[in-house]
């Protein structure tokens, strides 16, 4: 990586040369509107104006350039205390614990972070988690994990989150590179492209902390998550909540990087393409933000369905039974192309994390020395708003025997690019995420 500030990164230079051309953009104005009124060119002058002249573009410019200082200052003040910044934290809680620690008061600086990592920030990160196709087969354990953290049990939360974010970053690794790395791997490589948590100064400096060795039984309680010292029981005075929201942190940050891995985009890319024009740029950035903030505003305010399955919906039917765009019909359509020996139909309703669908040859080889005779839904669980599991009764002619089981089996919405979609919100499609759950072996 070529830069030496989290700030020279694309992701953090765009929007300063953004803020910076539209600032100079104003200032050039006045020529401009005379030129758009000579030419007549098809452009709402007016509706250009209002905008300048409403806007304070200068202090606008200055809070971005302010906010572009806190991620190297942030890791500057914190890193040795086990905190990092990772994209998807909250900025308004960084600038607080940097303003704090910049004091001479790290106390405080630490109890604004730790109070930021509360239950309800903990499942919004998880959901987020549910894209990396590396975390989904822990989602189970975090879940366990969140609700010991909320109950005050960090001396159980501590160690299944390290080990979460082990496994998490080596299953990525295997992925990207074919070598097994986990995060206690001294030799990982996690940094990333355009990456504020794979920044060199970011899980680089995180792993140096955490794997740092620990040789000697200690019961003092300590303040960071040394993991070696954790895991291999040395450090016993882990249980406090302080170390348990670096833990969760660390986890986050680490995320950042396994999604990249996963889009195989750990790399800068050889052609960037067109750049899009300063206020494309602006218009995008606004409504990805409008879109952002209306998911997290959903996802804040969902609730799980009470569904009673005979009561609320059929336990067997057609599709055309059960209500659109729901997990329950999703996993019927599914299961009915099985019935019918339709693998064009299953891998079509099957999207895997880069948004593509899988390959009916793939799913004939492994469904079809199966017969499904018949199934039906048993119980439906919302676990997150792009979430469910839903416990299914199949019988099934396996060679000379039949064989009948209860499985539960996980739909996630998937849109496009392969990651989560929140319905009512965004564009995605109910897929089936461990169809291995249904081979009857």
């Amino acid at each position: 990586m070529n830069v030496n500030r989290i700030r020279d990164i694309p992701k953090i230079q765009e929007p300063l040369k953004t803020a910076r051309d539209i600032l100079r953009f104003k200032q050039a104005f006045p020529r401009y509107d005379i030129a758009v009124q000579e030419l007549d060119i098809d452009v709402d002058i007016d509706h250009i104006k209002a905008i300048l002249e409403n806007s304070d573009l200068e202090e606008l410019t200055q809070r971005i350039e302010h906010l572009a200082t806190l991620p190297d200052r942030f890791n500057d003040v914190l890193g040795s205390e086990g905190w990092i910044i990772y994209e998807d934290m909250d900025l308004e809680v960084v600038e607080t614990a940097v303003e704090y620690v910049e004091a001479g008061d790290l106390e405080d600086a630490e109890a604004e972070l730790v109070a930021y990592y509360d239950r309800e920030e903990i499942g919004w990160q998880l959901n987020r988690l549910v894209d990396i196709e590396a975390f989904r087969p822990r989602m189970e354990l975090a879940e366990k994990a969140a609700d010991d953290y909320e109950a005050g049990r960090y001396h159980a939360c501590v160690p299944v989150v390290l080990a979460l974010l082990d496994g998490m970053v080596q299953q990525a690794y295997i992925d990207a590179y074919g070598e097994s790395r986990g995060f206690s791997a001294c030799d990982a490589d996690l940094e990333a492209w355009d990456s504020v948590a794979g920044h060199p100064k970011g899980l680089g400096q995180l792993q140096d902390l955490m794997l740092q060795g620990r040789q000697q039984t200690r019961t003092d309680e300590i303040s960071k998550p040394y993991r070696n010292g954790i895991m291999h029981g040395m450090d016993l005075g882990y249980d406090t909540n302080r170390v348990a929201a670096k833990s969760w942190a660390a986890l986050f940050a680490a995320s950042e990087w396994a999604r990249k891995a996963e889009n195989e985009e750990l790399e800068a890319p050889d052609d960037d393409g067109g750049k899009p024009s300063v206020w494309e740029t602006l218009i995008e950035s606004v409504q990805t933000y409008e879109e952002t903030q209306e998911v997290k505003q959903a996802i804040a305010e969902w609730g799980p369905r009470d569904i009673v399955v005979g009561t609320d919906i059929p336990a067997k039917g057609a599709s055309e039974d059960y209500d659109e765009d729901t997990p329950e019909r999703a996993l019927i359509e599914f299961l009915s192309h099985w019935e019918d020996g339709n693998y064009g139909g299953m891998a079509a309703s099957i999207i895997t994390k880069e948004g593509a669908t899988e390959h009916p040859g793939d799913i004939r080889e492994e469904f079809e020395h199966l017969d499904l005779r018949s199934s039906e839904l048993v119980q439906v669980e919302d676990i997150g708003a792009a979430r469910t599991d839903i416990t299914v009764k199949i019988i099934v002619d396996r060679f000379d025997e039949t064989v009948e089981e209860e499985t539960a089996v996980t739909l996630v919405r998937t849109a496009d690019d392969g990651g989560a979609a929140v319905p009512g919100h965004e564009a995605g499609t109910w897929t089936v995420t461990n169809r291995e759950k249904l081979l009857v072996l």
